[in-house]
């Protein structure tokens, strides 16, 4: 396993998911902190304050969308990894978030389990 602790950015606007994410994130062994944010503006903040290695993102956000989120954290930073974890998983929004460089993408209704997974897998691929 890595020697570096992951650091995870949590983005959705809903108390609930940020709640059941938070609870997840943090019993997988290799995360030290969780950040949170609920819009652009918050999200935005914690990536450059806290440099995150890992950004859970939903896309449907108040505001401007998660989209616009990954596009401005992969120019801020590439090395920040990206899971999409959204309701809008159709194939339309996965080629995109997948062309913006999110390396996964995750269904909310069906997913969820996956993402310990996930957040395994980058850590023994590479966490800056």
């Amino acid at each position: 396993m890595n020697n570096q602790l992951m650091r995870v950015l949590i983005v959705d606007d809903s108390n609930i998911i940020r709640d059941k994410l938070h609870l997840m994130v943090a019993e997988v062994k290799p995360v030290q902190h969780i950040f949170l944010a609920q819009d652009f503006n918050s999200a935005m903040l914690q990536v450059k304050q806290n440099r995150p290695s890992v950004v859970l993102l939903d896309l449907n956000l108040p505001g401007k969308s998660g989209i616009e989120i990954l596009r401005e954290i992969k120019a801020f930073d590439k090395t920040i990894k990206v899971i999409v974890v959204s309701n809008l998983a159709t194939e339309y929004y996965q080629i995109i978030c997948n062309f913006l460089g999110a390396e996964f993408f995750v269904d909310k209704h069906h997913g969820f389990e996956h993402i310990p997974g996930l957040l395994h897998k980058i850590d023994r691929k590479h966490i800056n």
